[in-house]
């Protein structure tokens, strides 16, 4: 494992369940794929978690208990891990969910700045997450027909309860907007191009 663990290093959405280990203790395993078989520190060892910790704004965290922390805490703390890990690929699976935007901004650019900044795959329901990728890969491809999905983008031409209309008129109210689905559609055919549509039909629970 320690030769994958110094290629590739991982942060999930999934607090990590510790006993008696402080933030500094957490951050420190990401140098334990360059220790030998007793698992000691160098002194490099320690400078690199220290920066790490500073990278993410945790060092006042280091001596505090990691089950004691908030989630965004936690979030910075095994942010800071991964850095130190220092590898060539880092996988981020959702770990801003439980920061700020200013926060999240924050350790993208320090992941970006770091000396040797490695490839980074981003999951993520935050656009501003992803807006300095190179490459942003849609959700998933549909490649038949027969296809449909539902949304509400929080405005429309009617209102409808129960299969009920509850209202005449355009209405607007963005706080029901759902999270739109980011489909692609790939279709081979011969002869016109097929084009995609939007069906305005009555809707049974919320709007049109």
């Amino acid at each position: 494992y320690k030769e994958l663990a110094s290629k590739m290093a991982v942060v999930l959405t999934d607090r990590i369940k510790t006993e008696l280990m402080t933030c500094h203790d957490i951050v420190a395993t990401g140098r334990y794929p360059y220790t030998g078989r007793l698992g000691i520190l160098t002194q490099e060892d320690e400078c690199l978690v220290e920066e790490a910790m500073q990278a993410v704004h945790a060092q006042e965290l280091g001596n505090r208990d990691f089950n004691a922390i908030s989630d965004g805490q936690k979030q910075r703390v095994l942010l800071a891990r991964a850095i130190c890990q220092d590898t060539e690929i880092l996988i981020l699976d959702d770990s801003a969910s439980a920061l700020d935007y200013a926060t999240d901004a924050h350790l993208r650019r320090a992941i970006r700045q770091m000396e040797n900044p490695p490839t980074t795959f981003i999951v993520s329901q935050r656009a501003a997450s992803v807006r300095f990728a190179d490459q942003i890969i849609e959700k998933s491809v549909i490649n038949g027909s027969n296809f449909h999905t539902n949304f509400n983008t929080g405005h429309g031409l009617n209102y409808y309860l129960n299969g009920e209309a509850a209202g005449v008129g355009e209405w607007n109210n963005i706080i029901i907007q759902d999270i739109l689905p980011t489909w692609q559609w790939w279709f081979d055919s011969e002869g016109t191009k097929l084009t995609a549509d939007f069906d305005y039909g009555e809707g049974y629970e919320k709007g049109t």
